[in-house]
């Protein structure tokens, strides 16, 4: 024959077969086990990531939304500002219109006491030269003199 020999094929085949098993338990498993853990690892980083990234996501919404709630209110108290000074203005200006109007009321009367009261002097400085002229009148004519008194006294009192 042709110088087979069927027991070396045997031994070289359990051979073969058990350095397989060997292999397998030893180096393939434990690869794969590595190659899954892994995998299994980048995924969970991923979805880390993914979930972290909502995160960020939400917060920055809330920050958002936040900030224009502040942006909001910021304005409120700012028109609410300008609308209590426009009516502290308003007041003072009404205040001060008042305070203006009472002077002025109270400058035409102090005027026209002050005129009421130069018109009395006025009139009593004139009865006194009215007299003195009349007395001189009168050393010149008497009854010129009663005429002139009459006369200048009502001119005087219009």
């Amino acid at each position: 024959m042709l110088g087979i020999n069927w027991q070396d094929i045997l031994l070289h085949v359990f051979n073969f077969a058990l350095l397989a098993i060997l292999l397998n338990e030893l180096l393939f498993n434990p690869i794969s086990e590595f190659i899954e853990n892994r995998e299994a690892h980048y995924k969970n980083l991923d979805t880390e990531k993914e979930k972290t990234l909502q995160d960020a996501q939400a917060l920055l919404e809330e920050r958002n939304s936040k900030l224009a709630s502040i942006h909001r209110e910021a304005k409120e108290i700012k028109d609410e500002a300008i609308r209590e000074s426009q009516i502290q203005a308003n007041l003072k200006i009404e205040t001060a219109q008042a305070e203006g109007e009472k002077i002025i009321e109270q400058s035409r009367i102090k005027a026209k006491l002050e005129r009421d009261t130069l018109i009395r002097n006025t009139r009593k400085d004139l009865k006194e030269v009215v007299v003195e002229a009349a007395a001189k009148l009168a050393l010149l004519n008497g009854n010129v003199y009663d005429d002139f008194l009459d006369h200048t006294e009502e001119d005087i009192n219009e």
